[in-house]
Formats: structure tokens, sequence, C-alpha cells
């Protein structure tokens, strides 16, 4: 998938689970009894779930790593030495 759909993605699983969520917290399932209230339970959960998973289309992990496991990044040349000072 491309960045820019999965970014697009991200963001509409993110109002999608701010919007259920705050319909659980201010509307209609407040007065919601005996099995509705598990309904609403699982609900609440699969609404954080989406905003976690809207934030992990939104935000990939991108880390590329050579066979050797050096991650390319702004410091790759830089090892660290075995108590964290740079050698």
């Amino acid at each position: 998938m491309s960045l820019s759909a999965s970014r697009l993605v991200g963001v509409a699983l993110i109002f999608a689970g701010i919007t259920v969520s705050l319909w659980l917290a201010l509307g209609v399932p407040q007065e919601w009894t005996g099995g509705m209230r598990w309904a609403g339970g699982a609900l609440r959960l699969t609404s954080l779930g989406a905003i976690v998973l809207g934030a992990c289309f939104l935000y990939p992990d991108r880390a590329t790593r050579t066979p050797d496991g050096a991650s390319h990044g702004a410091d790759a040349g830089t090892p660290d030495g075995p108590d964290g000072s740079r050698v």
C-alpha cells in the first residue's frame, strides 16, 4: 500500500474511532442494560482498537535493515561502543 493511501486509511480509522467513542460516551447507550451493556463494552474496545490501528496506518514503521542487522539511519556510520560512547 502506498504511503498516501495508508495515511488516508489511518485518518479515516481514527476519525471513525473517535466518533464512535464520543457517541458511546455522550449518546443513547447510557441507557443500555443487560446484554446491550456487554455489546457497548465490546464496541468501546473496538473503537479504541480502530484508533490504535489508524495510528499504525498513519505512521507506518518504514525501518529497513541491512543483512548484517545494522539499520539505515542518520548515525548508521557511527556505531556505539559497549559503554554507549561513540567510537
